[in-house]
């Protein structure tokens, strides 16, 4: 049953994140970025330093981020690339950043669908978990985000319930026989 999330969907596992597991996801995947841009592309990553060190730079790490923008998808908004500097002003700095951001955010996606692998649960099982566990998000609002019917994704919260309590119980009985 395994399939791979989409990253429309990593996208929205994203937006309803509680917070803590938002800030972990973040973490990582900015931890992953940085490794990767240590030994894949480290004099870029020297000129982002050096940028951030010159105080007539406007470039900041803490700028470095996305947001949710509409790029005209039908399922609405998606995450894209911030760096907090002007093109015009500083180009190759903001091609550099340009460059972070993205692969920050693709490392973003990736964790999302690491977290889902990690499960029993289907790309669109845990999609459903995340709407369900998020504060004040009607179950007709999380079923329209998903492009799914409510009974549908009633029927992925069934799933969910079915593959939990089937994991309760295959750890309870394997505690039983260790005891």
């Amino acid at each position: 049953m395994s399939q791979n999330m989409t990253r429309s969907d990593a996208e929205l596992v994203y937006e309803m994140l509680n917070d803590a597991a938002r800030g972990d996801v973040e973490a990582d995947a900015y931890s992953r970025t940085l490794d990767a841009w240590s030994d894949d592309r480290p004099d870029d990553l020297d000129a982002l330093e050096a940028a951030h060190d010159n105080d007539s730079s406007s470039f900041s790490w803490e700028n470095v981020d996305f947001q949710f923008e509409n790029r005209g998808r039908d399922r609405g908004d998606e995450l894209v690339p911030m760096t907090g500097v002007e093109p015009r002003d500083e180009e190759d700095t903001h091609d550099l950043a340009w460059d972070f951001a993205a692969d920050y955010l693709k490392a973003v996606v990736a964790e999302i669908r690491r977290m889902q692998e990690s499960t029993d649960y289907s790309a669109r099982q845990f999609v459903a978990l995340v709407a369900e566990a998020a504060d004040n998000i009607p179950e007709e609002v999380a079923a329209s985000k998903m492009d799914i019917s409510v009974g549908n994704y009633r029927g992925k919260l069934g799933d969910v319930k079915q593959k939990h309590e089937t994991a309760e119980e295959t750890v309870s009985v394997t505690k039983r026989i260790r005891a």
